[in-house]
């Protein structure tokens, strides 16, 4: 009808020995004038490689999504509290779910909570010892793993629950150098650490 060409996906019908081929093709029709009796040509190419391709992208995402559900399946139980931050503003954008559980904080709230693994942090050394692994982390380097007691309440009335880690806190490094996130990952060592104590005190 006069109208701008578009291309349009289809299937061609191959029979072959009495078994059914389908060809994925691209068919553009396009009007002539002046040339009687032909009205119209059309353009049909193959585009079995690019369906094909298709498939393929689709098939690879697929593994994609699978693998980062079990990835992050994996995160959430293991036995650690596993984090990042962005390396601007400290923000946290990932927190395990076996952060949640032993720390008793909804995740939701904990990532909306500005600096929440520092305040988790419950006194000045060790609030001083995240300061210095965040910032060497945030300038390239592997930071030396500290130990730390963390807790977490979200009001007077809730349960107090402190617990003792061992935190290793490192760069995540794009292909180019810069450093796109600081990571961590945080031993609960409240029974070692308790045992040490009754060591000391006897």
């Amino acid at each position: 009808h006069g109208e701008a060409p578009l291309p349009v996906r289809l299937e061609l019908v191959l029979p072959r020995q009495r078994v059914e081929r389908r060809l994925p093709v691209s068919v553009v029709v396009q009007t002539i004038s002046g040339v009687p009796p032909l009205v119209a040509h059309a353009l049909i190419r193959d585009d079995s490689r690019f369906v094909a391709a298709e498939q393929e992208v689709a098939s690879h995402l697929t593994r994609i999504r699978l693998l980062e559900k079990e990835l992050r399946t994996l995160l959430d139980n293991a036995p650690l509290i596993i984090f990042r931050l962005d390396p601007d503003t400290g923000q946290l954008s990932y927190l395990n779910r076996h952060a949640e559980r032993l720390l008793r904080v909804p995740l939701d709230e904990a990532l909306r909570t500005r600096d929440f693994i520092r305040r988790a942090h419950t006194d000045p050394g060790s609030s001083q010892a995240f300061d210095l692994a965040f910032a060497q982390a945030r300038g390239g380097g592997r930071p030396a793993p500290y130990e730390a007691r963390l807790r977490w309440f979200r009001s007077p009335a809730d349960e107090l629950v402190e617990i003792a880690v061992r935190s290793t806190v490192y760069p995540l490094l794009s292909d180019t150098g810069e450093v796109v996130a600081i990571e961590g990952i945080l031993v609960d060592i409240s029974a070692e650490h308790e045992a040490r104590t009754r060591l000391v005190e006897r």
